[in-house]
């Protein structure tokens, strides 16, 4: 009896060592930082990945990713996933990590360049947030832009309906004065573009609609 007491920890210690995989749990909720607001019908992928750096002396690389389960959020931004067994790094040539990934916003399907993961602890039951803060480049012109000092005038109103301080204060190219138009940083995502126009004495109001891609140069031109 007392032999066996002082082999079970041993015993227990090589079943740890042998061990492949821990459980770990995993919720998100996808948090719009300008809306201020849990964010719906965003697709979020489980990710699983190996970064393989290969055999000790070997400069080959062989990076690995699994989607292994991927759902959209609900109505306060909340996506759930099913508890999952994550890999435990038993080698010096594996590295198993496991991070959440946005692939579809506003209805467009999202690369890895533009929204990294949040990592998921293993072995640990977690609420990870995932917050939307992604901007992009918005390089827009007017062709035959008004002259400074003439009657003609020209303003364009850009509104995310998905960004509440957006939609208060909205942003707005007044280029009646012959002012400069350069490239800016907006949130990422859809626009109404609302463009008033006086040209000749007749004036016109017209409506359209523009997607600003996150971490992307995206071009808009408007003919006066």
């Amino acid at each position: 009896m007392k032999l066996l007491f002082k082999i079970l920890p041993l015993l227990l210690l090589c079943f740890a060592c042998k061990k492949k995989a821990v459980e770990t749990g995993v919720t998100a909720i996808v948090w719009n930082y300008y809306a201020n607001r849990g964010e719906p019908n965003v697709k979020v992928a489980l990710k699983e990945r190996n970064n393989n750096y290969g055999s000790s002396g070997s400069s080959s690389i062989n990076n690995s990713e699994t989607v292994l389960q991927d759902g959209y959020t609900d109505s306060e931004g909340n996506c759930y996933f099913e508890n999952f067994s994550a890999r435990v790094n038993r080698k010096s040539k594996e590295n198993y990590e496991y991070v959440l990934s946005i692939t579809e916003l506003f209805g467009k399907t999202i690369t890895q360049s533009a929204i990294g993961g949040e990592a998921v602890e293993k072995g640990q039951f977690l609420n990870v947030r995932i917050p939307i803060y992604v901007n992009g480049t918005l390089n827009f012109s007017i062709t035959n832009n008004p002259p400074k000092g003439g009657s003609d005038t020209i303003q364009v109103m850009f509104i995310n309906p998905y960004d509440l301080i957006g939609t208060i204060r909205g942003f707005t190219y007044q280029t009646s004065y012959g002012s400069s138009i350069y490239p800016s940083l907006r949130p990422m995502g859809p626009y109404n573009v609302t463009i008033k126009k006086f040209k000749a004495g007749i004036y016109t109001e017209t409506s359209e609609s523009i997607y600003i891609n996150g971490n992307q140069t995206t071009s808009y031109t408007i003919v006066f």
